[in-house]
């Protein structure tokens, strides 16, 4: 799987799991609801991180770069774009889970 399909998906999970967090706290869904989102998250960034380690076969090399500073201009936005839905994220679980115990 290709490092972009990769942030593509972790920014539409991470978007959805905001959006379901919000859900929750708006009361929408039932709070306890807010878990699911955790379990979405947790299953596919093991999914994305254990699966090319067990099945070598499905590594791919290019797209592979690991410092900031050799992202391209729209990777960089990308990648500022996912951090902060993951502390949107992080806030609104611990929000509910505030508010659910």
């Amino acid at each position: 799987m290709n490092i972009n399909t990769k942030r593509s998906i972790m920014l539409s999970l991470l978007s959805v799991a905001v959006i379901w967090n919000g859900l929750c706290l708006l009361g929408v869904l039932p709070l306890l609801y807010f878990r699911l989102s955790v379990f979405l998250l947790a299953g596919c960034s093991a999914v994305m991180v254990f699966v090319p380690l067990l099945f070598p076969a499905f590594r791919t090399a290019d797209g592979t770069s690991s410092a900031y500073s050799e992202l391209t201009p729209k990777e960089k936005r990308l990648s500022l774009v996912t951090i902060a839905l993951a502390a949107a994220w992080i806030a609104t679980l611990a929000v509910c889970v505030a508010y659910s115990g």
